[in-house]
């Protein structure tokens, strides 16, 4: 079983793209091609105990760099992106400067979110 792709990018990936300012139909095909190249739709953690977590399968070394060496920067996506953290995610930032880990497992939204972090801070024109 897994989520159904149409549903989770017509009511999950277009809203949190939105929602950071960060949409196109490019960057929509972007992050579902993540999506079910890496997770398929299907895993939230690596198979076979690779570190990399949630629907588009981000590593936590690749989270932490992203937080302490580019959000860190960015005030203005940091604003946007904290509508997807959750209250305990938020507490971790903190203290460490980034959200746990695990934020990219439980939290669907944040977990796009970060995808289009990711790709954005290597090209504003996506």
């Amino acid at each position: 079983m897994s989520l159904h792709l149409l549903q989770l990018k017509d009511l999950v990936v277009k809203s949190v793209l939105k929602g950071l300012g960060m949409y196109s139909v490019a960057a929509e095909q972007l992050v579902m091609g993540t999506i079910c190249q890496e997770s398929g739709g299907v895993y939230l953690k690596q198979l076979g105990g690779g570190p990399a977590l949630g629907i588009c399968q981000m590593e936590p070394n690749t989270h932490k760099d992203i937080w302490l060496n580019y959000l860190k920067y960015q005030r203005d996506i940091v604003k946007d992106l904290s509508e997807f953290i959750s209250a305990a995610a938020e507490d971790a930032y903190a203290v460490a400067g980034y959200p746990d880990h695990d934020e990219l497992i439980s939290n669907l939204k944040y977990a796009i979110a970060m995808c289009r972090v990711h790709y954005w801070k290597t090209s504003s024109d996506t």
